[in-house]
């Protein structure tokens, strides 16, 4: 775990938020975040689509609690739009069901189950929130469940274990990295923006933040 320094509001020009440590290598390998880092996945289908020039700043936010992971979902649920496809990484347990539980919640629905078996899931909301763990697949096999065609239709779409697919959809992407502490319920939730709205999400979560006074870091 890198050691970080979390402060509430906006990184003054010059402060240091996060410091010393190791980087996730998934996401987020260099200091100023605009690097992919040597993931192939990622790297493979960011970098041949152009859209890392686009992508916002990585944002740190402290869960302590389910519940406050589960908040900082409804909280982003409010600059969700349609075609929106949302990646979650992290360990079993680490939080991507209960985010994504917040998150369908803020857009008008509660009744959220883990999609483990039944690989996708669709809920009734506006728009409609489309659920899906590739957990128990193999790389390419996502091909079968036609994951281009809900964004096509403007669903949003909110994939665990985006690791294990070849390719994936859309041109507006969330990415959050759920990185465990030695504390089972306290982890880091690490958010960023890839896209033509990226930008604009970015200026509207970080607002959101100071409002709630969420603990976070900037970089």
């Amino acid at each position: 775990m890198p050691h970080v320094f979390f402060a509430f509001g906006r990184r003054q020009k010059g402060e240091s938020v996060l410091v010393s440590g190791d980087r996730n290598p998934f996401f987020f390998a260099d200091s100023d975040c605009d690097s992919i880092g040597d993931n192939t996945f990622l790297s493979s289908f960011t970098q041949e689509e152009g859209y890392i020039a686009m992508g916002t700043r990585c944002i740190t936010c402290l869960s302590e609690s389910p519940e406050r992971t589960r908040l900082l979902g409804e909280l982003l649920s409010g600059f969700v739009e349609k075609a929106l496809c949302i990646l979650l990484r992290g360990n079993l347990g680490a939080g991507k069901t209960v985010f994504t539980r917040g998150l369908a919640k803020g857009l008008g629905f509660e009744a959220v189950r883990s999609p483990s078996f039944s690989l996708v899931l669709e809920y009734p909301t506006r728009p409609r929130l489309v659920h899906v763990d590739l957990y128990r697949i193999e790389s390419g096999q996502e091909e079968d469940l036609a994951l281009e065609e809900y964004i096509e239709d403007g669903n949003v779409l909110v994939i665990e274990w985006p690791e294990r697919a070849r390719s994936l959809p859309g041109t507006d992407r969330w990415f959050l990295d759920f990185i465990d502490s030695e504390n089972p319920t306290r982890r880091l939730l690490r958010w960023r923006a890839e896209g033509p709205r990226s930008d604009a999400v970015e200026t509207l979560f970080l607002r959101k933040l100071e409002e709630e006074r969420w603990t976070y870091s900037l970089e």
